[in-house]
């Protein structure tokens, strides 16, 4: 059915008249103001999902766990083939997550009520997520099949000419003058965390594939995941990372360290990003004996010239292609956090002696 609902999408099929169109049209768009909850549109496709697979009389959208009634069902598991069809396809559904369900109000709750407790700030975006839950809830069979491909048209992503990097002729004192000037704008910038980890998720990506690094969002309250970046393989996560672009103290490094283990993680990367200029803010000899205790792998970061001058000898490149690469991959990941247009574009500028850009057909990028 979600296949199915793709096919009619990228067919262009024309589902709902007017009026029913602009109806569902303002519930997606209710679920993708930059203020909602990422995660509503998501969990919204699940109950979408659900209902194109059986009729009301078999299934309730709001009974979310196998046996929890007649009509119960597992949300959680059509949550996860949702996001990994919606990956594959280059659908947006806002949320990183493969499991949407999780960190909910109604996680590990058999049913969706009407009130269950949000945060005040959340409460607008939650009426209109459960008004979405209702209608979605009275539709027919036929109906959801046509609203997911309504959501997969609406929501696909529209390719963008591919960004291409040209950099002058490198060597090492340039390589030195680059990464200078990356640090000089990471150092100056951060809208709220996003620049930092843009800067983290671009080098982890030259290192172990953009495909196998997700970004987190430092603004979504219904982050779930420990830590900012993650490396994943084979659908695991296998590294977490922490970014900040504050200086930062050794409890709060030491609790990275114990959430981490927590959850099951191993290997551990501390970007502490403002902290080369200070001393005394981190106590070596306690970190270890918790990383220790943690049985784990660490290495911290204290300025972006020290991560860079970590990964380079580990990537296969020459300078000029590194150049190329890295400014490729952090000018990807800053408009993939949504980074505001004129700090990408102070960024282009910082390095504009360094690396240009232009897209595939040769016009500046």
């Amino acid at each position: 059915m979600i296949a199915n609902a793709n096919e009619r999408a990228l067919k262009g099929e024309i589902v709902f008249d007017d009026q029913e169109r602009n109806k569902w049209l303002q519930i997606i768009d209710d679920l993708c103001v930059e203020t909602c909850p990422r995660t509503y549109l998501a969990v919204f496709g699940v109950l979408v999902a659900a209902r194109g697979m059986q009729p009301k009389e078999l299934l309730n959208v709001r009974d979310i766990k196998t046996g929890s009634s007649d009509k119960g069902y597992s949300a959680s598991s059509i949550g996860s083939t949702l996001a990994s069809f919606a990956k594959a396809h280059d659908i947006d559904l806002r949320a990183g997550s493969s499991q949407p369900m999780n960190n909910q109000p109604f996680t590990f709750e058999d049913f969706i009520l009407d009130d269950m407790g949000v945060r005040a700030s959340a409460k607008p975006h939650w009426k209109n997520f459960i008004r979405a839950v209702n209608e979605i809830d009275l539709c027919s069979s036929e109906t959801a099949q046509d609203l997911l491909t309504l959501i997969f048209s609406m929501r696909r992503k529209v390719a963008k000419p591919a960004v291409v990097a040209h950099s002058s002729k490198m060597d090492l004192n340039k390589i030195e003058d680059f990464v200078e000037a990356v640090d000089t704008y990471v150092t100056s910038n951060s809208d709220s965390g996003k620049i930092g980890q843009a800067f983290a998720s671009a080098l982890l990506s030259l290192l172990y594939g953009s495909e196998s690094v997700l970004q987190g969002d430092s603004q979504d309250p219904d982050a779930s995941l420990v830590g900012d970046v993650h490396v994943v393989a084979q659908d695991e996560i296998v590294i977490f990372s922490e970014v900040k672009q504050k200086v930062i103290g050794t409890g709060e490094v030491k609790g990275f360290i114990q959430s981490v283990s927590k959850s099951g993680g191993r290997k551990i990367l501390y970007f502490a990003l403002s902290n080369s200029a200070y001393t005394g803010h981190l106590d070596d000899k306690q970190i270890s004996k918790e990383v220790l205790k943690a049985n784990a792998t660490f290495k911290l970061f204290t300025s972006t010239q020290e991560a860079i001058a970590y990964f380079l000898p580990l990537i296969n490149s020459s300078l000029d292609h590194f150049a190329e690469l890295f400014a490729t991959s952090l000018l990807h990941r800053l408009n993939e956090a949504n980074v505001k247009s004129e700090l990408v574009s102070n960024f282009k500028h910082c390095i504009s002696s360094f690396v240009t850009f232009t897209d595939d057909l040769g016009l500046p990028g």
